[in-house]
């Protein structure tokens, strides 16, 4: 087809090829949800995106597992001690009394 077409032509096509690519690109790109994640220092942002890329993408290699690994075992120890000092504050007893002394460490 392109073979008979005179120079008018062709720029016509290639002019339609170009809003056709445009139209597309728009549309995908109004397809896209972008979030604005403002909060304090520390405050769960990043684990936010974290999470929401293990639901919706296709999960973290291997590597960037092991990267998170001591990210998660501190964060995991930080809570729990944050816990134990609240129920000491809230004056919250453990129901068995080895856990009083494993708190204590």
């Amino acid at each position: 087809m392109h073979c008979t077409m005179g120079a008018k032509d062709k720029v016509v096509a290639q002019h339609f090829k170009m809003i056709n690519k445009n139209w597309k690109d728009s549309k995908n790109v109004a397809q896209e949800v972008k979030l604005l994640c403002l909060g304090a220092k520390e405050s769960g942002k990043s684990t936010i995106v974290k999470q929401m890329k293990i639901i919706h993408e296709d999960s973290y290699l291997e590597e960037e597992c092991w990267q998170y690994h001591a990210v998660l075992y501190n964060n995991t120890i930080q809570s729990i001690m944050a816990i134990v000092k609240a129920m000491s504050n809230l004056r919250i007893n453990f129901s068995n009394l080895f856990c009083i002394n494993e708190a204590r460490g």
